[in-house]
């Protein structure tokens, strides 16, 4: 299985998909009202951990399925490289991480 999270200023979308001989294919996805993100920028981190959250959560209670391995799209000027998530519990850890990719 195959999760994506999309991190936007006005919505948070998440995919989960199978990989079936080459081919993905969409299971589930979600979309939900994205807080605490201002022009592409994240302004309050405990509203855009809870989004994320309420997001993944939605996600896992479409599915059925607990989410273990998670992919991130994301876009900012100053971060840079791609990030994979594996097992965390808590979207605070995904921002930190996200964060400490960034160039200041």
């Amino acid at each position: 299985m195959i999760s994506i999270l999309d991190l936007g200023t006005s919505k948070i979308s998440a995919a989960l998909a199978s990989n079936e001989n080459n081919k993905l294919k969409v299971l589930e996805s979600c979309t939900v009202k994205s807080e605490g993100f201002q022009s592409g920028t994240i302004t309050d981190l405990n509203l855009a951990s809870k989004s994320i959250g309420n997001c993944i959560s939605e996600l896992e209670s479409k599915s059925q399925q607990k989410i273990k391995n998670l992919y991130v799209s994301f876009s900012d000027e100053k971060i840079i490289g791609k990030i994979g998530f594996q097992r965390y519990e808590t979207s605070h850890e995904i921002l930190y991480r996200i964060f400490s990719t960034r160039k200041y």
